[in-house]
């Protein structure tokens, strides 16, 4: 070996050294390949920091977004004589700059960036009725295929939705419901809050920018990250339809045109409708439809008409009464009657999820009984009555409420306390900050508790404690009447 050939050897162990240090060193060094998409070196955000913004001081995650298609993003709706104009959800072009360290200024050098990524408006009501807008967020290659990228503090994925907290003036109701939800079920969507700011190109970030706090969270969906379950495959005997059919995600929701892309069934003799999240609409045939409507009404005819033993034998009787008790509890307006999915892998039984809590727990005045921590709600409407009509459904709650209850249970005063402490530990700052930007929630209610009158997002999340303290003892002393249901 020459002196030359050493020399690179030499300078080869160098770099390699030099590699290491920056990988262990560097904070998000060693992702870069994942974090930094199309080989980008880090970079600040390409508009100047007002200082108004400089003088914030973030403890969450800040995220950045960087629209080049504003217009689709937030696009403009109005009010006509036949009612509101509904926004398209178009597919809008975004960078995404993540802040996710001891220090979030925008000023600073991004945790991550994520380039040329799919963001759109999403929500009904919610997508036009409401100043800060709820968005969904999926990661794609540059060929524009989705692929999964860490993100803040989740497991790899491509799809999260941004919830908008704006109905729910406590900022919290969302977080409450999934986290009770996750230490109760096998898999619910994980979240964490956020505070977001959207710019545009050849602009300067200031405080008008700033969109508030959101609750990012993980969208329900197959994967292995997610509600995991196998590929779809349109079953050749109906009568083995336990073990032939399944792997498969439907939702009993309030449907409007371009709201999503899952495919609405017709009715079944039952009179229900179901939309089908997985599989896909374009993977989807008429062959593979009618098979899951046939197999979802294959099993409402064990929920209908089946005994207790045949309905024990197709549903998860544990995991749906622990989550119709979290609905109750937190007097949930949409609990089992929208926004609940279903799923259920190939030979196992049907579970579900509930998304969505942002109008309960008190935060709805349509009549009387809803805005007080008093009365039965979702076990008395009629979408929860053909499960109750089964007297070991009716047991089955009443054994999991108890022992959800009990001292350290997942519906304990102290783990109720414990989750909103830590959310408003969380929250410190940003609160004042959302408050802020949204003041005249708290003087013309636009939605939610009219009866309200509460000064501050604080103030609600009190109510919202108070509210959730009294309703477990209400049900304490009531969760017996419902073995008299039937």
């Amino acid at each position: 070996m020459n002196k030359q050939d050493i020399k690179k050897l030499i300078c080869l162990g160098l770099c390699l050294v030099l590699l290491a240090f920056f990988a262990i060193a560097v904070p998000g060094f060693a992702d870069r390949d994942i974090a930094y998409k199309n080989e980008k070196a880090a970079q600040q955000i390409p508009n100047t920091v007002e200082e108004d913004v400089l003088q914030q001081q973030f403890t969450l995650p800040v995220l950045y977004v960087y629209s080049y298609d504003i217009e689709k993003l937030m696009p403009f709706w109005q009010w006509t004589p036949d009612g509101p104009v509904m926004p398209l959800r178009e597919e809008s072009s975004v960078d995404l700059y993540v802040f996710d360290g001891a220090d979030n200024s925008p000023k600073n050098v991004p945790t991550h960036v994520y380039y040329d990524e799919m963001m759109k408006l999403r929500g009904r009501t919610s997508s036009y009725m409401q100043d800060k807008k709820p968005f969904s967020l999926e990661f794609r290659t540059d060929d524009g295929l989705p692929v999964n990228y860490e993100f803040l503090d989740f497991n790899a994925e491509s799809d999260f939705v941004f919830h908008a907290p704006y109905i729910d003036r406590s900022l919290v109701r969302n977080f409450m419901a999934y986290s009770l939800q996750a230490q109760i079920t096998d898999w619910a969507p994980s979240c964490q809050f956020a505070e977001v700011f959207v710019d545009t190109p050849d602009s300067t970030l200031t405080m008008e920018d700033y969109q508030g706090v959101y609750l990012i969270v993980e969208k329900i969906k197959q994967d292995k990250n997610r509600i995991a379950i196998g590929g779809y495959e349109t079953p050749e005997d109906m009568e083995n339809i336990f073990y032939e059919g399944g792997n498969i995600i439907f939702k009993r929701d309030a449907y409007e045109e371009g709201y999503d892309e899952a495919i609405r069934l017709e009715r079944n003799r039952f009179g229900t409708r179901y939309s089908v999240a997985y599989p896909k609409a374009e993977y989807m045939d008429s062959a593979a439809a009618k098979a899951i409507k046939d197999e979802i009404e294959f099993f409402e005819t064990a929920l209908y008409e089946g005994s207790d033993e045949e309905f024990a034998k197709y549903y998860d009787v544990q995991q749906i009464a622990r989550v119709m008790l979290l609905a109750e509890f937190m007097k949930n307006y949409e609990g089992f009657t929208s926004s609940l999915y279903y799923y259920r892998p190939r030979g196992e039984k049907i579970k579900v999820i509930q998304w969505d809590f942002d109008i309960g727990t008190g935060n709805v005045d349509y009549d009387d009984d809803l805005d007080n921590a008093r009365e039965f709600s979702v076990l008395e409407n009629e979408k929860t009555q053909q499960y109750l009509a089964h007297e070991n459904f009716r047991t089955a709650l009443i054994t999991q409420w108890e022992e959800m209850r009990r001292e350290g249970g997942v519906f304990s005063d102290e783990n109720i306390i414990a989750l909103l402490t830590e959310a408003e530990n969380q929250l410190e700052g940003a609160w004042q900050r959302n408050d802020e930007k949204y003041s005249y929630i708290f003087e013309t209610v636009p939605f939610g508790n009219k009866h309200n009158s509460l000064e501050n997002s604080f103030e609600e999340r009190e109510y919202v404690k108070e509210f959730l303290l009294e309703r477990g003892r209400w049900l304490d002393e009531h969760i017996h009447e419902i073995a008299e249901f039937y």
